[in-house]
């Protein structure tokens, strides 16, 4: 839920069927994007509030298989 206009109410609608999310960390230096860790995917979602849209970029983690169940972000926001 995000904050607008003084009560809660969803950002969007849309759902992500048998994506099971172990951990969500909002970036330290933006209050629009946050990163989420899965069984096997991280991705990173930027917040339109405007378009009240939110956009999920997958992050490309090559050949590497694990089960993410954690976040740290540095304090610039380089590495996760």
């Amino acid at each position: 839920m995000y904050k607008l206009s003084g009560d809660y109410s969803p950002l969007c609608k849309a759902r992500e069927p048998g994506l099971q999310t172990n951990q969500i960390r909002f970036f330290n230096n933006s209050d629009t994007k946050l990163i989420s860790a899965h069984n096997s995917t991280v991705y990173v979602w930027t917040i339109d509030v405007e378009r009240r849209n939110v956009q999920k970029e997958g992050l490309n983690l090559g050949n590497l298989k694990r089960d993410f169940t954690s976040i740290v972000l540095n304090e610039e926001d380089t590495m996760a």
